[in-house]
């Protein structure tokens, strides 16, 4: 079972790094018809109508920013750079204005939603294209997630529950986009700086008053 498993790995390698983005994209498009169902189902459990939940998003929004970059402060004070604290401003402060513009807290899952598949994407596609620019892998994460993003909402204007609106695609494209800038001032200088160092090798060198005779024997 295993050996017949590798040999569709080495056979079908594109088909397994593009099948955690298609699940993902399911996912998606699965629980949009339900989403305003669950939104109302969580609200009644916490005991709030929709608006002051949306509330709550904003206040978690604020707390939950602040103390994120505190943690991230005090957990990597050897590694600072300006670029982390501008890209969590400009990540939570994005955030916060999106949410304050929301008619319904269903609307705010689109941060999650769309931010997220734009961070999978760019790792499942650098699994796939290894060799590729990071440049050329945002602008494939990105490309994606605008097609995704754009399909979502079309097929939302189908929905007897849900109705199309322009105004989510450039939602679904700014939380796209601000997953990627997460990702680049945030997450990848992370994980270069947990790259173990690569070891120096010493070059040999032949004894001084030696010399190299590299002409042939008679």
């Amino acid at each position: 079972m295993p050996q017949k498993f590798s040999l569709l790995s080495d056979r079908y390698p594109r088909i397994w790094v593009w099948c955690p983005i298609f699940i993902y994209v399911c996912v998606i498009f699965l629980t949009t018809p339900i989403l305003p169902d669950i939104v109302r189902f969580l609200a009644s459990i916490l005991g709030l109508s929709l608006k002051e939940l949306l509330q709550y998003l904003k206040w978690t929004i604020i707390i939950g920013g602040s103390v994120f970059i505190i943690a991230h402060i005090i957990l990597n004070q050897r590694h600072t750079y300006l670029r982390t604290y501008l890209t969590l401003g400009v990540v939570f402060g994005v955030g916060y204005l999106l949410v304050s513009n929301f008619a319904s807290p269903a609307e705010a899952t689109h941060l999650l939603e769309y931010g997220g598949l734009s961070i999978f994407s760019f790792f499942r596609l650098s699994k796939l294209y290894p060799e590729a620019k990071p440049s050329r892998l945002y602008l494939w994460s990105g490309l994606l997630t605008l097609a995704v993003g754009v399909a979502d909402e079309i097929y939302q204007g189908w929905l007897p529950n849900r109705y199309y609106d322009f105004n989510d695609i450039i939602t679904n494209v700014v939380s796209g986009l601000l997953g990627l800038i997460y990702l680049e001032g945030i997450v990848r200088p992370n994980l270069l700086d947990r790259l173990p160092a690569v070891p120096e090798v010493a070059v040999p060198q032949a004894p001084s008053g030696l010399a190299i005779n590299n002409k042939p024997s008679t």
